[in-house]
């Protein structure tokens, strides 16, 4: 749900949520952002090398492009966020230490971010 408020707010994006192929949605991404200065794109495909990303909305404007990722959580009675629930945080809002190298893996995250500039 919040994902259609969030593309509402981009009227004329392309949608590429059905394009399963990688290659295929990474070569429509390029076309349409190609195309015009002005452009959105959602569920934008990256490739690199063996890894691929899609991203929730892919905004050009001139020479910039926008990565916007799309989230959402729960909030308490107080209107705070309750991660008490949460099997990626311990009590004291830490990441769990099982999921700390897949959470935080900033190496190859890093990584993948400087191949797709």
């Amino acid at each position: 749900m919040i994902e259609l408020a969030a593309k509402a707010k981009f009227p004329g994006g392309i949608d590429l949520v059905e394009m399963r192929d990688p290659v295929a949605a990474f070569q429509k991404t390029r076309d349409v952002i190609a195309q015009s200065s002005e452009a959105v794109v959602f569920e934008a495909a990256v490739l690199s090398g063996l890894f691929q990303a899609r991203i929730d909305i892919l905004r050009r404007q001139g020479d910039t492009l926008e990565l916007i990722e799309v989230k959402s959580s729960a909030l308490n009675g107080d209107g705070e966020q309750d991660d008490s629930k949460s099997p990626f945080l311990n009590g004291n809002g830490e990441v769990v230490g099982k999921w700390r190298e897949y959470l935080l893996d900033e190496k190859l995250t890093g990584s993948f971010s400087q191949s797709v500039t």
